[in-house]
């Protein structure tokens, strides 16, 4: 059987580009593949980012008074 290849995370990491941690405490990645190619989601806490750019919640239009 062929040994296990090495992390990605480990096989990108030089003094130029610092190792990813993959499993930080406290958040939540999710890589969701599109027809567009993957797309990074990550929950830390209330906050969501999509490739690294936060994402605002939408507000919720006026209800009519009544």
């Amino acid at each position: 059987m062929p040994a296990a290849a090495p992390d990605a995370a480990e096989q990108a990491a030089s003094p130029a580009q610092p190792r990813l941690d993959l499993d930080p405490a406290g958040v939540q990645r999710i890589v969701w593949e599109s027809r567009y190619g993957p797309i990074l989601i990550e929950i830390v806490g209330d906050r969501v980012l999509v490739n690294g750019q936060p994402v605002e919640p939408a507000s919720l239009p006026p209800r009519p008074a009544g």
